[in-house]
């Protein structure tokens, strides 16, 4: 579960207290949060369930799914929700979304719940993958974590890279039935520079090229136009599947991230836009990193 919680004087107050025997906590982390607001582009879907206008948000019919059934269950009021409507809906079983993007892109997901059929703990357990793990639910019981049946809450996974265009969500059972209620995904903004597009070559000839690919980047790193005062393009190859970071670092070694992104094994180009942040003129040098560390850097000159 993810809460911003707003501190005025200088103080976070946490309260436990017990409704049976003792509250307990095994521990606390507290960190000073920046809101991550979308730009452009939101979808919200009702899963399970129709269209609903939900006072300023409108609610797309259940859709981009992949197996699972629907459910109604509207005897009880939801708790921790303005918005019962819906809650009383859900698409359960072993099942998946496949929602498309507009861009390749950074992107937040949340998926939102409440167990409407189960009233005690233990009996529904399950999984939840958004695009390739970025980010996990696991061993999730409704009832174990909100203490109670019919109460809603939204679980937020942030910084998801997209770069197929289709953001997967996945539901895998360990005990009864996946479920979800709501899925809203929606295009973070950045502080930094934006990633404009990425092309790659067709499938078939990735798959030759990476039977040919050298182990090291080398010369395979080409970026232009160099010098730059907007926007630069990077042709690269990625010698081996995983997480890819790239990072501009100024002379005195501070660092803006540029991009993150899950790439299979291939050659590409990116496209980013440098004018969102105030680079002023200079030389920087951009790093490409795997899971390895740094693999390659090539200098850029702004002005």
């Amino acid at each position: 579960m993810s809460e911003n919680i707003q501190v005025t004087d200088g103080v976070l107050d946490i309260d436990i207290s017990k409704t049976k025997d003792n509250g307990k906590i095994s521990g606390i982390v507290m960190y000073k949060s920046s809101s991550i607001p979308y730009s452009g582009f939101i979808k919200r879907i009702n899963s399970g369930g129709g269209a609903l206008q939900l006072g300023e948000e409108t609610w797309q019919a259940d859709e981009y799914y992949s197996g699972g059934r629907t459910y109604l269950n509207d005897s009880k009021e939801i708790t921790n929700s303005d918005n019962d409507e819906l809650f009383y809906t859900e698409r359960y079983g072993e099942f998946s979304y496949d929602i498309p993007v507009p861009t390749a892109d950074i992107y937040t997901v949340e998926l939102h719940f409440a167990e409407i059929h189960w009233g005690n703990e233990g009996n529904r357990i399950f999984n939840v993958e958004v695009e390739n793990g970025q980010y996990t639910l696991e061993n999730l019981d409704l009832v174990h974590e909100l203490g109670a049946s019919h109460r809603s809450e939204v679980y937020i996974g942030k910084d998801i890279s997209v770069t197929d265009g289709v953001l997967n969500v996945n539901f895998s059972k360990v005990k009864d039935n996946p479920k979800v209620s709501g899925i809203v995904v929606y295009k973070q903004s950045t502080d930094g520079a934006r990633i404009l597009s990425m092309d790659t070559k067709p499938k078939a000839e990735l798959e030759d090229e990476a039977t040919k690919l050298p182990e090291t980047l080398g010369k395979e790193v080409k970026l232009y136009p160099n010098p730059t005062n907007d926007k630069v393009r990077v042709e690269f190859v990625a010698d081996e599947p995983g997480h890819w970071e790239f990072v501009l670092v100024n002379a005195l070694g501070n660092t803006t991230q540029l991009g993150q992104l899950n790439l299979e094994k291939g050659a590409y180009h990116l496209d980013f836009d440098l004018s969102q942040y105030s680079f002023g003129a200079g030389t920087y040098y951009l790093q490409i990193r795997n899971n390895k560390g740094l693999l390659k850097t090539k200098r850029v000159i702004v002005f």
